[in-house]
């Protein structure tokens, strides 16, 4: 006999031993009577809390057996083992734009540090980037110090003590010195480091060479199968994670999806199938017929992903295309405008060495406090010029 016939006895033999259980008596006085009642019902419950006893250890041990069957029936979550393949796609992208005819300053991710500092910028993000951008040029192998912060003589204060102590109560404090002098602080430190990007260029680019090679070498490519490799690797875990029975299951799990959509039967099912049937119904094709047209609905429903990517990025395109045909004009543009952003940097830099020459740096030179306000002024003004240049 099983375990639930086993069970469903034990429940018969409980329910006639409790329906039969005598509970009053006829005989003695109305005290004996009482009596009786109290002591029969006393056992009776007795009884009962004993057998709810058994039957709860039964319904333990059935819980863990379902959850047991539960456990060995559902997918493994494999996220852990797609995260490592999504970081190896997110490296070989990285080494794509290591390859392409881009800016090294973008390969390396510094123009997204330069580009997330604006006039909302807190001052504790604003700390942060600058922390961020001196450790990133530590690890290119460039050592930056305060020399390379004298763009401008408020860039030199602040970064001298950013270098001295970056706790921020102290830095609060010498932000708010600064920004009484300059209130474009944040604008000066944002173009001082442009303007280091610039001035280690060529080291910069040494960097990039020679970690360009060793990351190639590390993976087995080179600038002619990067790209395929990237793109071989990233539609092997795309494929894995989409054909997932983890997360295939939680879609109908969650409620996302239901099961009786994809029955063959179901209406939805069918109309989905129809739709593109030409003069017929989907169930009444052959199989070579069938084959074919999932095929076809693949293909098609790939060129709708594709269409809505580049539905995305439409106006760049588009942009790209215009200034394409202006390229000639727009080059000699470029080329003068350079030469204009050259010009009034040079002024800057004249306007630095007058700052410096009132603070009586420099060979008979003597502090003067009305020519180092007016530098701060004309420095002020020549940072918003080279800005909108």
């Amino acid at each position: 006999m099983s375990r639930i016939e086993d069970v469903k006895n034990q429940i018969d033999i409980d329910r006639n031993h409790i329906d039969s259980f005598v509970l009053e008596t006829n005989e003695g006085t109305k005290r004996t009577k009482d009596k009786f009642f109290r002591n029969a019902s006393a056992q009776r419950n007795e009884y009962v809390n004993r057998e709810l006893n058994i039957f709860e250890g039964y319904l333990n041990r059935i819980k863990d057996e379902m959850r047991l069957r539960i456990q060995r029936l559902t997918p493994v979550d494999k996220t852990n083992e797609y995260a490592v393949g999504l970081l190896e796609v997110d490296h070989l992208l990285d080494l794509v734009k290591l390859n392409a005819n881009i800016s090294n300053s973008f390969k390396l991710g510094i123009s997204f540090i330069i580009a997330s500092i604006d006039e909302n910028t807190s001052l504790e993000k604003m700390n942060s980037i600058l922390k961020e951008f001196v450790d990133k040029f530590r690890s290119f192998g460039i050592s930056l110090t305060i020399t390379d912060f004298q763009y401008t003589m408020f860039t030199e204060q602040y970064m001298s003590a950013f270098f001295q102590n970056p706790d921020p109560v102290f830095m609060k404090d010498a932000f708010e010195k600064i920004y009484f002098g300059c209130p474009d602080i944040k604008l000066h430190l944002k173009m001082n480091l442009e303007y280091i990007v610039e001035k280690y260029a060529k080291e910069l680019d040494r960097y990039v060479t020679t970690f360009k090679q060793t990351e190639f070498s590390n993976y087995s490519v080179n600038e002619f199968t990067v790209v395929d490799k990237y793109i071989t690797t990233r539609y092997n875990v795309g494929n894995k994670m989409a054909i997932d029975e983890y997360y295939n299951s939680k879609l109908f799990l969650e409620g996302k999806r239901k099961i009786s959509d994809y029955l063959e039967n179901s209406a939805a099912r069918t109309k989905n199938y129809d739709t593109f049937v030409v003069n017929g119904k989907y169930q009444d094709l052959d199989e070579e017929s069938k084959n074919a047209y999932d095929s076809a609905i693949m293909g098609f429903y790939l060129t709708l992903n594709e269409l809505k990517k580049y539905y995305k990025y439409e106006f760049i395109l588009k942009d790209l295309l215009e200034r394409y045909k202006n390229k000639d004009s727009a080059k000699t543009q470029f080329i003068n405008k350079k030469k204009e952003i050259e010009k009034e940097d040079k002024n800057r830099q004249a306007i630095y060495k007058e700052y410096l020459k009132a603070m009586g740096i420099g060979f008979l030179a003597r502090k003067n406090e009305v020519a180092m306000k007016n530098a701060m002024l004309k420095m002020n003004e020549m940072i918003k010029k080279l800005h909108t240049l």
